[in-house]
């Protein structure tokens, strides 16, 4: 929101159009790296959890 008040007073359409295309953007992608980042964390967590020592190495590592 302060990007396009900063931008907005600068008086160039194209630059406050560009912001105001990005600023929804950038929340979708946020979503879709936090919804990898938490699948992620869950399936090593499970995989850790269980006593299958040959799939742990296989996706976890050593």
């Amino acid at each position: 929101m302060i990007n396009a008040s900063f931008i907005g007073s600068l008086h160039s359409t194209p630059l406050l159009a560009a912001i105001t295309f990005a600023m929804p953007v950038l929340p979708l992608l946020m979503a879709v790296g936090g919804v990898f980042g938490v699948g992620g964390g869950t399936y090593i967590s499970r995989l850790l959890g269980t006593e299958d020592t040959v799939a742990n190495r296989d996706h976890v590592g050593d």
